[in-house]
């Protein structure tokens, strides 16, 4: 068994408290912990339950996704569980026969961890008897039917089993229900209810939610699981208590023993090492719709149908990396490899996308090659077989792929030297691990969270995020932010979360029909554009008076977005070339074609992004118009507009823009008016901070929408669907703060903010999914999205 990479830490926080293990929960196994307590609990009427949780299967599937559990009856029985209440995946505590407990936020992202904490206290006031926090934050939009006062939980009770990961037939359902997760650090403090500040902080480097070390008491049955000790599959060993209390746990169904149902895995929520971080499954957002189904902590894929294919969770455009596939069924079939992570939504297409090499093996046919980029192929010298171990090498930077079956790479490949690559594709490219085209065969990736069956060449690492890229901005919110306010229609300070200066400030008023308003440094305080409408730029005394080191200040006369009790939004950009973002103010001068108004940007890359309006009244074009790359594709006669419904324009006329490269724009017929002043909003892709692109919605009104990879958790997303009589639709994590969300503005209208119609999305740690109510929104769809997280350091959503 050959663990890859170095030891060397990257700490995690300024504690650097650091994890190295978690436990797998798989259902298609019935593993679960289970404890009987020799003591009982004197005071049961308070506990805490704390633990990191990396879902496996939703419970759409799985009915329960069970975190702690005891009793004997419907009547003797309390659970903490993600299960379905009103929708799938909310967090419910189950007490006393009844639902007692349930987020109106729903918990599905698959592709890093949440923390959850269990607050319980049933002699505090009604109301706070039980309080759920999820990655430090308190939810505060639940259901609570209440526990009675001086309720008496069965957790602690001789009587009264304990379980982790089974909810079930011994209190009162007619079968028992198994987990798919991962768990690691589960504390469970037993006389206390605490806040989540005794097991967690906020980076200062990230801002994101991290570990740390519990030190206080646990009670007489407190416990505490860190499943750090491998070495065997029992209680003194896997199920170990390393609280000092010696509440040790029973593992059931849970191995140790190599292969691919090893359930001792270094997927954890720190960058604590190249081989212990988050790491790399197959993606249950991003597979076909039918004809495979993802178990085992959504490292095996079963398919059933050809065409059902399934990318994995994290795509890699730079480095080297090693993962690996094993199989069972009657032949291996089917296509092995990386691609760029596009899926057609239904089966019986080919989904392979632009760039893709995989090992294509229909051993049932006598049929093996190589595939790559560009429909390029070669005949392999040996099958891959249903015991084999088939290797996969990528190198991002070079656009090279190799293949070994079992240790062994084929036809004279070298990944160390880049020799004899089996399949190329275009370096640079976005990749993710891939399957596809399989009958009647389950096929398992090994991404390093478990050992490797052979040793990975030198220098390619684990796909997991330690081993990902650095990204250039670790905190997004001090580049761009979203703050909701109330107004109080008069001098309003307000300051956002990053506590960064912005350069640009878009307002809205929530709930009035009320104009958008921006403003920016570069034309100055009181000088406001209306994003929904043609008109030219507009000035007054008291409007945004000023660009705060922390914020904004709003004046008197800002009232159409800060009136008395006006419940806001402010989108805030600061401009920055590291953050790819430029404001350019220059003077029309009636050229087009070759000879359009030439104006120089800073950003030093080509921009992906361009918005741009008049200033002066009288123009021909008044309009905000839009020059995205995703609808480009090299043809600068495409142009969007901001303040208008429409779609895309395909006309070879009137021209936006001429060229744009890495130091110049040159602005054509509709942002050249001679004499005219303009403004331009100027945008370039920052990895881990920002993306714009297009996707194919599937049109079928679907719960299971397209998912959308953008390498970060996303704060806001602007979307536009290219068809007639559908409007730039404004998202963002502020409203209402948890998923799904589909509270949203039109950029391009004066309403209020609506959560009728389309769309609704699920915000995730490395991108986006579309969900109910997308039924209008088939064919391309636009979008515009900056980051609240890169997915380096991303917890779940």
């Amino acid at each position: 068994m050959i663990v890859p990479g170095s030891a060397s830490p990257l700490l995690a926080s300024a504690g650097g408290y650091n994890l190295t293990n978690s436990l797998r929960f798989r259902p298609s196994a019935n593993a679960y912990l289970s404890r009987s307590p020799s003591v009982t609990t004197t005071t049961r009427t308070a506990w805490t339950w704390s633990g990191w949780v990396k879902l496996g299967q939703f419970v759409a599937t799985v009915s329960y996704n069970t975190m702690f559990s005891s009793g004997t009856s419907a009547f003797n029985y309390m659970s903490v569980n993600f299960t379905n209440c009103t929708a799938n995946d909310q967090i419910v505590i189950n007490a006393d026969g009844y639902q007692k407990y349930y987020t109106n936020a729903v918990f599905r992202d698959p592709s890093a961890w949440y923390h959850v904490v269990v607050a319980f206290n049933s002699n505090a006031s009604a109301g706070s008897r039980i309080i759920v926090y999820i990655n430090g934050v308190q939810q505060t939009t639940v259901v609570n039917n209440e526990i009675s006062s001086g309720f008496s939980s069965p957790f602690g009770v001789t009587t009264n089993p304990m379980y982790v990961g089974r909810h079930g037939a011994d209190a009162g359902w007619s079968s028992f229900y198994y987990a798919d997760f991962y768990l690691t650090e589960v504390n469970w403090i037993d006389g206390q209810a605490l806040t989540p500040s005794s097991f967690g902080q906020t980076s200062a480097t990230t801002g994101v939610w991290i570990p740390k070390k519990y030190t206080g008491t646990y009670g007489t049955n407190g416990f505490y699981l860190p499943f750090t000790d491998n070495s065997g599959a029992t209680s003194t060993t896997i199920g170990k208590d390393f609280s000092g209390n010696g509440n040790n746990w029973t593992p059931n169904n849970i191995s140790v023993t190599a292969g691919s149902t090893y359930d001792s895995m270094t997927d954890v929520p720190t960058l604590t090492s190249a081989t212990a971080a988050n790491y790399a499954t197959w993606n249950p957002l991003n597979k076909v719709a039918s004809g495979s189904t993802l178990s085992n902590g959504n490292l095996t894929v079963a398919q059933t149908t050809d065409f059902s294919g399934v990318t994995g969770t994290i795509g890699v455009s730079s480095g080297k990396y090693y993962v690996e596939y094993t199989f069972s069924g009657s032949s291996v079939y089917g296509e092995f490899g990386f691609n760029d992570g596009t899926l057609p939504p239904y089966a019986n297409l080919i989904p392979r996308g632009t760039n893709y090499v995989f090992y294509c093996s229909f051993a049932s046919i006598s049929s093996k090659a190589y595939r790559w980029t560009g429909g390029s192929s070669a005949t392999p010298t040996n099958y891959i077989t249903n015991t084999s171990v088939l290797g996969i090498a990528i190198d991002c930077d070079a656009g090279k792929v190799w293949f070994s079956i079992d240790g062994t790479f084929q036809d004279s490949g070298n990944p160390v030297t880049g020799a004899n690559p089996n399949g190329t594709f275009t370096a640079g490219a976005t990749m993710f691990p891939y399957f596809n085209n399989g009958t009647s065969i389950t096929v398992n990736l090994n991404c390093g969270q478990r050992p490797f069956s052979a040793t990975p060449p030198t220098g390619f690492k684990a796909l997991n995020t330690f081993n990902l890229t650095t990204p250039t901005i670790t905190q997004p919110n001090k580049n761009f932010d979203v703050t909701t306010f109330t107004g109080n229609a008069s001098t309003n300070v307000i300051v956002n979360s990053g506590l960064m200066q912005p350069d640009m400030v878009w307002l809205k008023s929530r709930t009035n029909a009320n104009n958008h308003t921006l403003f920016d440094s570069v034309r100055g305080v009181n000088n406001l554009l209306y994003p929904n409408l043609t008109n030219q730029a507009a000035t007054g005394t008291a409007q945004l008076t000023s660009f705060n080191s922390n914020g904004f200040t709003l004046g008197a006369s800002e009232n159409s977005n800060d009136s008395f009790g006006e419940l806001s939004v402010g989108w805030q950009w600061k401009e920055s070339v590291s953050a790819g973002f430029d404001i350019l103010t220059y003077t029309g001068n009636g050229g087009t074609g070759a000879s359009s108004q030439y104006v120089n940007h800073n950003l030093g890359v080509t921009p992906n992004l361009i918005i741009t309006k008049v200033r002066s009244s009288g123009a021909t074009y008044p309009s905000w118009y839009v020059y995205l790359s995703a609808v480009q594709s090299g043809n600068f006669a495409y142009y969007g507009i901001l303040n208008s419904s429409n779609p895309w324009s395909t006309g070879s006329s009137p021209y936006q823009l001429w060229t744009a490269n890495t130091t110049q724009i040159a602005f054509g017929e509709t942002a050249n008016e001679s004499g005219k002043d303009y403004v331009a909003y100027v945008f370039a892709e920052v990895a881990g901070y920002s993306k714009f692109g297009s996707y194919t919605g599937t049109g079928a009104g679907e719960s299971n929408g397209p998912f959308i990879y953008c390498g970060f958790r996303p704060a806001l997303i602007i979307i536009k669907v290219d068809t007639a009589g559908y409007n730039w639709a404004m998202m963002d994590t502020d409203r209402p703060g948890y998923n799904s969300i589909s509270y949203r503005i039109m950029a391009d209208a004066p309403n209020e903010e609506t959560t009728v119609g389309d769309p609704q999305l699920d915000f995730l740690s490395n991108g986006f999914k579309l969900r109910a109510g997308n039924a209008n929104y088939a064919g391309t769809v636009y979008y515009i999205a900056f980051a609240e997280s890169p997915f380096k350091y991303a917890n779940a959503r």
